[in-house]
């Protein structure tokens, strides 16, 4: 089931953002989160534009 977290952040004048995050520790090895960025773009279709899907892999 997808999780849906909201979360308000800027991005720089290249559109990039850096969002630190510290790993859990109980995540077993190999976990796998996938995750995607929506951001507000006056210039997008219906005023949003999403990243490529994203995915972390636990150490």
């Amino acid at each position: 089931m997808p999780f849906s977290a909201l979360f308000v952040f800027s991005t720089d004048a290249l559109g990039g953002v850096s969002l630190p995050f510290t790993w859990p520790a109980a995540l077993p090895p190999a976990t796998e989160i996938y995750y995607q960025i929506a951001v507000q773009d006056g210039a997008a279709v219906q005023g949003v534009a999403l990243s490529n899907a994203l995915q972390s892999i636990a150490p």
